[in-house]
Formats: structure tokens, C-alpha cells, sequence
């Protein structure tokens, strides 16, 4: 029974209480799969088997017993490599790291234990969580799976995504401060939720940028998603509002700028498919975004945060050159950064007042698609693609919105397309409903959007 990690958490939830599927066969043919595929696949930095076998075995023993601790009770699952899991290494991404070994787990690991999730593994990440290509030149870049050449994963949460687009196992955690759980969503053709900062307890993860840090899932559907968000907000989450009642705007000023002319088309058909549903879609421009974008390119507040934090580690000469674009923060005055602080704080309310009739906003998650490792793999390049697909993630971060990654359509070249939809802080229940209602007209247009390489 290979690829059971492909089937969604609500099958393997049935198979579980319906159709004999134990919990430890769940647990092995995953480990299985992992270790037959993860070689190529990259998406694995370690399995925690003999955890996941303990774990299975005691979600099977409750389950005899009666006791069903929800939709993820027994289902396997992966983590970032950010987060503490007792007794291993919590290595950031870098070998420098190695020797971390963490006395007990991160705060979510806790939280999908008591939902009876049962962990398999920690996936592979961008050094220090820090770059958006997912490249990885010591753990290795994870691959992605739409194709067989290597194109880049997105990062930093790569090993995640990649992990679950392969269907090497159903739903991973990430996290996301400038878009490293929706670009590498975005790139692997999955859903990618980043929360809320402060919505999801950060205990245990190893940080970039507190200011900015915030946790979130990777899954194949919305629903899964949603199943996912509830277990770690400790309740089942309503997105019951009726898409029709909604009002959404198209923001086309920058993040639509050096957009290929594909994910253009793709994300306005989407914006078209939401109308059809009786959503109120209205194109906007908002001048706001436009400055935000020069102040983070002048000032990097993400950088000024992570390099004081991780400044030993950095400028280690064995680091990879990946996070060299950290070291910029070394050349801010204070006067600088407190200026960048003080303009976003300032533009992020007047775009509040501006966007206050607006249920949501939806722009392309990447301006381009996946482009091959080796076009992207020198200090240049890297700098170059980077800037460009991280431009309308890290908007959203700079702002505190929230917001869902979701593929809207394929490329000519056989590449996912995405889209994301954007929310106020504290507003992921309407990111859900407009998610789910879209996800699922999609894919009556579209049918399954799963990588040909690795499901074919």
C-alpha cells in the first residue's frame, strides 16, 4: 500500500475507523515510502521512527478503547526543521547546527500529540530558515516534484512542501515570515496557510524574525487545511460565510509588476471563477503597497532582526552564501531602522482604513513559476529571483495580514500556477470560506492539479 501519505487526512481517517487500516501500518508504509523515495526527493533531514511507532501504537490503543481524539488522531505528519522535538536536533537548515539537541518538544509538536497526529519526521529547510528559493547546498535542495529535472521547491519551508505535493505524507507544519510557507506552496502546487503573527504559540521554534515569525500548515486541499488549523487552535474553525456575500478586491499595482503573462491570466480567470459564484470582485490600486515594497527594499526589518540573533553563525565561514543577504543589517544606523519601522506601522493603518469595506484581497502568490535550480544558483541570480517571488508574500508579512496559497492553474511548461488570498490579522476563518468555495469550483474547471511526475 505505497503512497498512502497522498490520500487526504478525511480518507485515511476513514481507512483508520472503517476499513481496518491500523495505525502502526499507517505509520509504517509512510516510513517506508520515506525511506524508498527521500533520497531523490530530498524532502527529509531525519524520520523520528521510533517516536512515530510509540505514538501509532498508542493512538490504535485509544481507538480500541473508544477514545477518538478528533480528524488527525492517527494520522502521520512532518515538521519543519525550526521546531524542538524532544531528543533531536533542531538544526535550522545547517550542519553548524547539528549538535542542538532539544530536551523537550516545541509548543505545536505538544499540540499535535494531544490531537493524536502522530509524527514521522523533520523536513529539510532553507539554512536558518532565511531564503525563499528552498536552495540548500549541505542537507541538499529538496526536489520538486512536478518535475524531473530540479526545479527550485520555494523556501524555506521546501522539505514540507515538497514532502506533501510527493504525497510522501498528508499535511506538514512550516513557518512563514516573509513567505516561506505560500511561495514554496505556491511553487509544489499545494495550500499553504500562513496565520496570523501570535495566533499559533512559537514556543520551541527557532526564530528569524520575531516580529514577523508565524507558523502554518501545508496541505493538498483547503479542507485538510482547515482540519490542520482547527487541532492547533484546540477547536473546529466555522468558514461557513456564503462567498456571494462577500466583497473582494483585485489589487493590481505591484503585484502584478514583472508578472508572466500565464499566472496573470490564471489568477484573473480565478478572480472571474469567484464572481461566478456571486462574490463582489472589485479591481483597486492601492498606492500604500507600492511604498511599503521601496521601504522593504531599502530597509530589510526582517534582517535587522536576524542577524544580531544568528550573527555567530552567519559569518561562519563553512555557512552557505545563501543567507548572505542577511549581513545588509550590519550596514543600518539605528536612526534607519526606526524610520522603516515607523513609515510601514503608518502605511499598514492607512491600508486598514483603506481596505476596511474589502472581506479580502487577492493577488498572485508568485509573480512567475518555478524556474531550474541551476538558472538560480549564484549569488546574483539567487538575489535577483528571490526579490521578485518573494515581493508579494513579504507585503503581506510587513502588514500583519494573514492569507491562503492556493493553486489556480498549470503552465504551458507543466508548472503550478498560484494564487493568494489575503486577510486581516485575526481573519482566517474568511480566508477559509473564500478558499474552500474557490478550491472547489477550481477544481470542476480544472480538475486535480497533482505533480505528473511523481503520481503518474
Amino acid at each position: 500500500m505505497r503512497m498512502l501519505g497522498g490520500k487526504s487526512i478525511k480518507e485515511l481517517g476513514r481507512m483508520i475507523r472503517t476499513e481496518g487500516l491500523k495505525c502502526e501500518e499507517l505509520t509504517e508504509t509512510i516510513l517506508s515510502d520515506i525511506e524508498s523515495r527521500n533520497n531523490h526527493l530530498k524532502a527529509f533531514v531525519r524520520t523520528t521512527a521510533e517516536r512515530a511507532f510509540e505514538e501509532s501504537r498508542f493512538a490504535q490503543i485509544e481507538l480500541d478503547n473508544g477514545i477518538d481524539r478528533g480528524p488527525l488522531h492517527g494520522i502521520p505528519y512532518a515538521i519543519k526543521d525550526l521546531f524542538d522535538v524532544a531528543g533531536e536536533p533542531n538544526s535550522a537548515g545547517t550542519p553548524l547546527l547539528e549538535d542542538n539537541i532539544a530536551t523537550k518538544d516545541a509548543d505545536i509538536v505538544t499540540r499535535m500529540k494531544r490531537s493524536g497526529a502522530v509524527l514521522v519526521g523533520q523536513t529539510n529547510t532553507s539554512p536558518l530558515g532565511a531564503t525563499i528559493l528552498g536552495i540548500n547546498h549541505a542537507f541538499g535542495t529538496p526536489h520538486n516534484p512536478w518535475k524531473k529535472e530540479a526545479f527550485i521547491p520555494g523556501g524555506s519551508s521546501s522539505g514540507s512542501a515538497v514532502a506533501v505535493a510527493s504525497g510522501l505524507i498528508p499535511f506538514a507544519l512550516g513557518t512563514d515570515t516573509g513567505g516561506s510557507i505560500r511561495v514554496p506552496a505556491a511553487m509544489c502546487g499545494i495550500v499553504g496557510l500562513k496565520t496570523t503573527v501570535g495566533k499559533i504559540d512559537v514556543s520551541g521554534m527557532s526564530p528569524l524574525s520575531p516580529t514577523y515569525d508565524s507558523i502554518g500548515t501545508l496541505t493538498r486541499s483547503v479542507n485538510d487545511a482547515l482540519l490542520v488549523y482547527g487541532a492547533l487552535q484546540d477547536e473546529p474553525i466555522d468558514c461557513g460565510k456564503r462567498v456571494e456575500k462577500l466583497k473582494i478586491g483585485l489589487c493590481e499595482n505591484i503585484f502584478f509588476d514583472e508578472i508572466e503573462l500565464e499566472v496573470k491570466n490564471a489568477v484573473l480567470d480565478a478572480a472571474n471563477t469567484l464572481a461566478s459564484l456571486g462574490t463582489e470582485i472589485c479591481s483597486l490600486k492601492l498606492q500604500e503597497v507600492d511604498i511599503i515594497y521601496d521601504q522593504i527594499k531599502e530597509t530589510s526589518l526582517i534582517a535587522t532582526e536576524a542577524y544580531p540573533l544568528h550573527k555567530k553563525i552567519i559569518e561562519n565561514s563553512s555557512m552557505d552564501w545563501v543567507t548572505n543577504w542577511l549581513k545588509v543589517a550590519s550596514n543600518y544606523s539605528v536612526e534607519q531602522v526606526v524610520h522603516s519601522q515607523k513609515k510601514i506601522k503608518e502605511l499598514s493603518f492607512q491600508l486598514d482604513i483603506r481596505t476596511k469595506n474589502l472581506d479580502a484581497i487577492i493577488v498572485p502568490t508568485t509573480p512567475i513559476v518555478a524556474k531550474l535550480v541551476s538558472s538560480c544558483d549564484s549569488y546574483e541570480s539567487h538575489a535577483k529571483i528571490s526579490s521578485l517571488i518573494s515581493r508579494n508574500t513579504q507585503i503581506g508579512n510587513m502588514v500583519g495580514w494573514c492569507g491562503i496559497a492556493l493553486p489556480c492553474g498549470i503552465s504551458q511548461n507543466g508548472l503550478p500556477i498560484s494564487l493568494l488570498i489575503y486577510t486581516g490579522a485575526n481573519n482566517e476563518h474568511t480566508a477559509f470560506s473564500i478558499a474552500k468555495s474557490l478550491e472547489q469550483a477550481l477544481l470542476m474547471k480544472l480538475g486535480s492539479l497533482k505533480p505528473p511526475y511523481i503520481f503518474n
